[in-house]
């Protein structure tokens, strides 16, 4: 017991020593770790559902915006599930920004969750195509000269 309550102590100084002395200060930090470890978790959740309910379908890039400070594109697209018209954004890193014009009025291939067709993916590069283990198509080779 009293090797328990020596620990519990270091551990408090450890905090106090984090702190600079000011108490308080750890808490913010605790909560933003663990508020970034919940949606993680719930990202992973929809991507895991996604890939085990994924349905196949066809979209377009129909415009795109630049991520600041990044070389990274962050692509526009829309497609369709029954008449209803879905769009999201996705951005994607593997493709040189001066590359993003050649993208725009193109269709890639797109999955979606068949329950909930909001939580899709564009299929776009070689590493998207591998996470879903199926071979990159032909007639996207000319998006490996985009990286």
């Amino acid at each position: 017991m009293a090797n328990q309550i020596h620990e519990y102590m270091g551990f408090l100084k450890f905090i106090d020593k984090i702190n600079h002395g000011r108490p308080g200060k750890i808490f913010p930090v605790v909560v933003i770790v663990l508020l970034g470890a919940i949606a993680y978790y719930y990202v992973q959740q929809d991507r895991k559902r996604l890939f085990n309910n994924k349905i196949f379908t066809t979209g377009e890039i129909y415009d795109y915006t630049m991520v600041a400070r990044s070389s990274a594109t962050n692509f526009i697209c829309r497609f369709y599930v029954g008449g209803v018209k879905y769009s999201f954004s996705q951005v994607v890193r593997e493709v040189n920004r001066a590359y993003a014009d050649d993208f725009v009025g193109k269709t890639f291939p797109v999955i979606y969750e068949k329950e909930n067709p909001s939580n899709c993916e564009l299929l776009l590069v070689p590493e998207n195509f591998q996470q879903i283990n199926m071979p990159f198509p032909d007639s996207l080779n000319w998006v490996r000269k985009c990286h």
